[in-house]
Order: C-alpha cells, then structure tokens, then sequence
C-alpha cells in the first residue's frame, strides 16, 4: 500500500519535524504500533479513526470509562494511555496531577478549521498556566447538553410542567434514571434546588446532598451507558433519565416517542475533545498519538457527531452541505457561540472558602450512591 504508507510519513515527517529518510522514520515506529484511547463509549466509532488509519497507522486500543471521576481514578492508579477524551471542565485536574502534556496545534492539519470559540476556549485553558506558545493542554472535538430525557407518550403535561423535578416524583420512584458523574449530578440538582453549584457556601452544600441522597433513593438507574438508558426508556422501565442530547437524537431516529427537556432556566452545556498522555515521549509515539487526535477532528467526523449523534462539531467545515433540517432535529444551533449563550455552562466546581474542594464533593457522592 504505497499510498497508505507515503501518507503516513508525511504525517509522521510533519508531527515529528523529520527530515529524514523514509526508512529512518519506520524504524524509530516499527509496525505503526497502536495507539492507546481512553475515551467514552462510542468515541472509537470507525468515522473517528478513517484520516488515521488512511496514513498506514494501526486501528487504536481502545478503552472505554463511564465517566470522568471513573477515569481520573484509573489514571491516578497508574493508567498511561497515550489519548484521553475528556471535557474541558477536567483539564486542571489532568493538568496538575501531570497526566497530560502540552499539545502544539500547529502539527494538527484540521485546526485552523475549528471554530474561533473553540480555539479560544482552548488558549484560554492554557494561558491559565505556564504553556509553551502555540500550545494547548486540550483539543475541542465536539459539544452538547445535559437534561432529562423523557417518554413523551407516558408523561402527562402536569407531569413535565415540573420540569427536571419529575426524576423525584413519588409517582414515578423507581422509574427514573441519573448519570454516575459528579460534575453531572451534583450541579445538576444544585440547579434544579436553585442553588448555584459553582458558589454553593456550606448551608447549600447540605441541602444539595439531602436532594441526592433523595435521588439516590429514588431512581431506578444511576448509568451513562447509553445502551442502558436507551433500552430502559424504550421498554418504559423508566420514564425520565438525566442523559446527554445524543441519548434523545438516537431514540428519535429509532423511532420513540421521547422528547428533551429544555426548561426555562435553561440546561446545561459543554465542551469535550482530546488530551495527550504525559508519558507519551519518543517523537514517532507522539507523531501517532496527534494522528489519532487530527482524524477525530476531521471534516467528515464532524459530520458524523452531527449527523448521527445530534452533538455540534468543533470543526466547522464539518457543517458545509448539512441539511437545516438536522439542525433543527437536533435542537443545537450550527455555531458553538450561539449555543454557549443558551445554557449553563459546565465547569469545575471550584474549591469553597472552608475548604472544601472538588475531590471532597466527589467522594461525598460516591458515599451517597453506596449509600452511606
């Protein structure tokens, strides 16, 4: 496959800054060893790795977590993938527990497509501390929103005019459905307490904790599987699950009578994409890993996350030649900076004035899905 394998070095040329021969290159990457991901369900989609298996690399080694505080806690035991697909509100975390390293946009063929927002998100993150010029700790891939998903054809217009309280509804214990993550549910149920989670002084921090062990005690599922969710709903084993917009846009095609809560407060919204593992060292590994990264930010990539997954793409040629109707399917506008105006965004929830920090809110939910 000669053309295979001449893409491939011009990659490999590229990201390593070689100007050596052929050969040289594959003997500093025998094979095109594979590159190992860490990343959420259904992110190793073949559409994500076409760019980079056309250059001759191997397909990935996949590993999949449910959620981030699952994955930090793999990393912090000793997980080194070379790729991690993480969301914007993780990266000081990864960042300071040194799990990541800088990324140097310019060796990615597709990001001077990504959108202006994104690529400022991206060197704001950075300016946060010291970085290399012309680097960033994260790649922005793609977009989306967190609600509750629900049975349209089993709820009644009382039922929703609750709106994200129908998950506590005594009518409905043991049918409804909340995510694992804590950066999901605790801000979340701060929200719908009408607490603000990003501020939240000891006294909220209570009353936030009794409406999750409230929920705890309540729900039928706490799961981001989106195989479970999506089964359960169908067969109306639950009625209503916190979820992820690509969770609705799914069911939708299948042909379900679901709907997507959108209430007036608003819902929340986030930014995830891709990070580069700090033990990631020797220059033909490096040069595989932003390949892996680059495809998952192509064109065609982005058309898939839109077409079939309902999320917005970072990369805005993706968008060229999509039917309006999609977007209106999908309930997103086609640029990033409309659809951070329309929500809550998610971040970190920060460290409080008594000393509470981000860690200390993580284990307390984990204590109160155990039920303790």
């Amino acid at each position: 496959m000669p053309f295979v394998c001449s893409a491939a070095l011009r990659f490999l040329s590229r990201c390593v800054g070689c100007c050596v021969a052929g050969t040289a290159v594959l003997a500093a990457a025998p094979g095109f060893a594979q590159v190992s991901y860490f990343t959420w369900a259904d992110l190793d989609d073949p559409p994500f790795f076409t760019e980079h298996l056309a250059r001759g690399f191997a397909p990935p080694a996949v590993t999949i977590f449910a959620d981030e505080d699952e994955a930090f806690a793999k990393l912090r035991a000793g997980f080194r993938p070379d790729v991690m697909g993480p969301c914007l509100y993780e990266i000081p975390r990864w960042r300071q527990t040194g799990l990541i390293q800088p990324i140097e946009v310019a060796q990615l063929t597709h990001w001077d497509s990504l959108s202006a927002a994104m690529k400022d998100m991206a060197f704001a993150d950075a300016a946060t501390v010291d970085t290399p010029e012309g680097h960033v700790w994260f790649v922005p891939q793609f977009w989306g929103e967190t609600s509750v998903l629900y049975r349209a054809d089993l709820l009644s217009d009382e039922d929703l005019a609750q709106g994200w309280e129908i998950l506590w509804d005594p009518k409905y214990a043991g049918r409804t459905s909340a995510l694992p993550g804590a950066i999901d549910t605790v801000t979340f149920v701060a929200h719908t307490l009408g607490i603000d989670p990003y501020a939240m002084d000891e006294t909220a921090w209570g009353q936030v904790q009794d409406k999750l062990r409230a929920l705890v005690g309540h729900v039928r599922l706490v799961s981001s599987d989106p195989t479970v969710l999506q089964q359960a709903l169908a067969s109306g084993e639950v009625v209503a699950a916190m979820s992820w917009n690509s969770d609705f846009i799914e069911m939708k095609k299948d042909g379900h009578d679901v709907d997507w809560m959108r209430p007036d407060a608003g819902v929340f919204t986030w930014v995830c994409g891709l990070t580069l593992g700090a033990a990631v060292e020797d220059p033909a590994a490096v040069a595989q890993a932003l390949s892996l990264i680059d495809s998952s930010l192509s064109e065609g990539a982005g058309r898939y996350m839109v077409q079939d997954w309902g999320y917005g793409a970072a990369n805005i040629r993706s968008y060229e030649g999509i039917d309006p109707a999609v977007h209106a399917r999908n309930g997103l506008p086609a640029d990033v900076e409309t659809f951070l105006r329309t929500g809550i965004f998610q971040k970190r929830i920060p460290d409080s004035a008594t000393g509470r920090t981000m860690e200390d809110v993580i284990r307390r939910w984990e204590e109160i899905k155990a039920g303790l």
